[in-house]
């Protein structure tokens, strides 16, 4: 029977493990083994032969041919038409890249890292709440299933911090996609 000050001392260790980067190959096959004794088996395993069978003019690729006569109207016809020559040529209609076009698509990568910037100090406050509550529960049920729960935040605040390189690279991209195109730099500003 472990007295009360050793199991929040081996959660603690456990947490600290976990957000500790690997020091070398041999810690990280030790933490992977460790995680895969917690996780259990998967439940169920997703792959695309549970999809059903796409309709074969799907398949194909092909958009069957609209014509005036059919629809009854011309712009109609005209649309599919340079929309079927495109897809016939494996190209796609080019869109305007007016200086609108590039201050919507660099002010939407901005509002994605401010929101993910945002979200990361509310995920690793709830993550040190956690810790806390973990700690001094006496109850071991609970205490797992708090446990549980931390990891699943922990994961979170890992993503987020992934999510938020992710926009930083993006937005890094736009610019030098925009200073190749010939861009002002006042449309992505």
């Amino acid at each position: 029977m472990t007295s009360f000050w050793q199991l929040p001392a081996a959660v603690l260790t456990l947490l600290i493990a976990f957000t500790e980067g690997p020091g070398t190959l041999g810690t990280l096959s030790r933490r992977e083994a460790l995680r895969r004794q917690m996780t259990g088996q998967a439940k169920a395993s997703l792959s695309n032969m549970s999809l059903p069978e796409p309709p074969p003019a799907a398949v194909s690729g092909e958009a069957p041919p609209v014509t005036a006569a059919a629809t009854g109207e011309e712009s109609i016809a005209t649309a599919a038409a340079a929309a079927a020559a495109a897809a016939e040529g494996g190209q796609k209609p080019e869109l305007k890249k007016d200086e609108g076009w590039w201050r919507d698509r660099m002010a939407k990568a901005r509002q994605a890292l401010a929101k993910d910037e945002a979200a990361l100090p509310v995920a690793e406050g709830k993550v040190a709440g956690m810790t806390t509550e973990v700690i001094n529960m006496d109850d071991p049920a609970r205490q797992s299933k708090m446990r549980q729960q931390l990891m699943v935040t922990l994961a979170e605040v890992e993503r987020l911090k992934g999510q938020i390189e992710t926009d930083k690279k993006t937005i890094a991209d736009i610019q030098v996609e925009a200073r190749r195109a010939g861009v002002p730099p006042g449309w992505i500003r």
